[in-house]
C-alpha cells in the first residue's frame, strides 16, 4: 500500500491498478483516492464484492500516517468490522452503530461545519465520516416519519459544504434500491462500483443506477472497480489490489 501525505495533511490511498486501453491489466499507473481533492466518496455493489475492503484501506493509511489534527468518525451497524478500531486516539468513541446515534452524530457535524464555516480562511484539523453499510441505517428509519429526509439533509449540507473546511464523508452501501437516492447523485459525484463474482444484469442494475451509464465489464474480474472521479471525468475500469 502506497500512503503520501500531503502539505494539508491529508492522505492518498492506492487503492488499484487502471486497465490500459487495450482492457489488460498492466502495472503501471496507480489509481489513488485523495480526500482533499474529492471531498466525498460513494462506494457501492453487491454482497462480498470488496465495498469493506476498501474502506479499511482508507482507515489504515489514515492511522498510519499518525496525523495529530484528525478526527476519524466510524458507523457501521452491529459493528461487524469497525470494532477493531475501538481506542484508536483520532477514533470517535464510542463507533456508531445504530441509526439514533447515526443522526446524532451528523447532526453535530454539521455544527462543526457551521461553526467552521464562520471562519474559512482559519485552517482547521481533517473531520473524516465513514459509514459502512449505510443502506443499514437507511433501512431502520425508512418508515419514520421523516428521520430517512432528514439524514439526507444533513448528508447534503456536509457534502456539498465540508470540503471548503476539511471536512469530508465517505459512504459505503449495498446495492438497496433507492438508498443512493437523486439528492445523493446530484452532490456526489465520485463513486465507485465494486464488481461481485455474480456476473450480468445485478452487477449492470448497480453501475448503470451508480454511474448513470452502461459499461462491458466482461475483461473484469470479482473485487475489481468502476470508478468515476469527477477530476477525471470518466469512468476508470480498475484492477483491485491484493488483500
Amino acid at each position: 500500500m502506497l500512503i503520501r501525505v500531503k502539505e494539508n495533511n491529508t492522505v492518498s490511498v492506492v487503492i488499484g491498478k487502471e486497465f490500459d486501453a487495450n482492457r489488460t491489466f498492466i502495472e503501471l499507473k496507480d489509481v489513488s483516492i485523495d480526500l482533499s481533492e474529492l471531498g466525498s466518496l460513494f462506494v457501492t455493489g453487491l454482497a462480498g464484492s470488496g465495498k469493506t475492503t476498501i474502506l479499511h484501506r482508507i482507515i489504515s493509511s489514515i492511522l498510519q500516517a499518525n496525523k495529530t489534527d484528525l478526527q476519524l468518525v466510524l458507523a457501521e451497524n452491529f459493528l461487524c468490522e469497525f470494532s477493531v478500531y475501538e481506542n484508536q486516539n483520532c477514533v470517535q468513541q464510542p463507533i456508531v452503530d445504530n441509526a439514533i446515534d447515526f443522526i446524532k452524530t451528523l447532526k453535530a457535524a454539521v455544527v462543526e461545519l457551521q461553526s467552521r464555516l464562520q471562519y474559512p480562511d482559519k485552517t482547521y484539523g481533517n473531520y473524516i465520516l465513514i459509514v459502512d453499510k449505510f443502506d443499514d441505517f437507511v433501512e431502520q428509519v425508512r418508515y419514520s416519519g421523516n428521520l430517512l429526509e432528514y439524514i439526507y439533509s444533513l448528508l447534503y449540507q456536509l457534502i456539498t459544504q465540508g470540503k471548503l473546511v476539511n471536512m469530508f464523508v465517505i459512504l459505503s452501501s449495498g446495492a438497496s434500491k433507492g438508498v443512493f437516492n437523486g439528492q445523493l447523485q446530484s452532490v456526489m459525484q465520485n463513486r465507485i462500483v465494486c464488481l461481485a463474482e455474480t456476473k450480468g444484469q445485478e452487477n449492470d442494475s448497480i453501475i448503470k443506477e451508480t454511474l448513470g451509464a452502461t459499461q462491458d465489464c466482461s475483461f473484469m474480474s470479482a473485487n475489481d472497480m468502476l470508478a468515476y472521479f469527477r477530476t477525471e471525468n470518466r469512468i476508470i475500469p480498475i484492477k483491485s489490489l491484493k488483500s
